[in-house]
């Protein structure tokens, strides 16, 4: 029994990079772990896929330094965003590329890390030396995980027959260390 989803890629394969670029800037691990998956299966070209995974990752957080960038004082993303990291502003303003790779790790407080840059009104190119490393050091880890799992999908495929079960256990187990690791993480920032 095959995936009946995968089947009907090759009919779409434009339209997958389209999708995974914007899903990578509302759901960036379901997205890279998915990407990853169709590329290690041979759906989905290698270079091109982790170009738009990277620079997918890469557009939500300028995305996001916009949004906090021109916020208004009663805006509800602006009070959200103070509640969760606030308290990091100190880490943002001077350990920018500490705090921006170490945040992506941690499950809740990445994108308000990104929305309170924006607020501090931290100057754009500071902004960029500093996010894009850690974008790229976050896509790297998860890609390489990512890919060895998905890389031993063929194999166990042909010695389970729920072989596509798999896809869903990496991504419960990445969920749970993405977990542990963010409450180490958040006890170091």
């Amino acid at each position: 029994m095959d995936l009946i989803s995968l089947s009907h890629i090759p009919y779409f394969y434009p339209l997958a990079y389209v999708v995974l670029f914007i899903g990578m800037m509302l759901d960036a691990m379901v997205f890279l772990l998915a990407g990853v998956f169709l590329m290690a299966q041979g759906y989905l070209n290698p270079a091109l896929t982790l170009a738009v995974i990277f620079f997918g990752a890469w557009a939500e957080q300028v995305f996001l330094y916009y949004i906090g960038h021109h916020l208004s004082k009663s805006s509800w993303v602006r009070h959200w965003a103070d509640k969760i990291a606030q308290r990091f502003d100190h880490h943002i303003t001077e350990k920018p590329f500490r705090t921006f790779a170490l945040s992506k790790y941690i499950y809740g407080l990445h994108r308000a890390v990104l929305v309170r840059a924006g607020m501090l009104k931290m100057d754009i190119k500071v902004f960029i030396k500093n996010s894009f490393p850690g974008t790229a050091i976050w896509v790297a880890v998860f890609s390489i995980i990512a890919y060895s799992v998905s890389a031993s999908y063929s194999v166990l495929k042909k010695y389970i027959s729920y072989a596509e079960l798999v896809p869903l256990v990496v991504l419960i187990v990445i969920f749970i260390v993405e977990y542990f690791i963010s409450r180490r993480l958040k006890s170091e920032l």
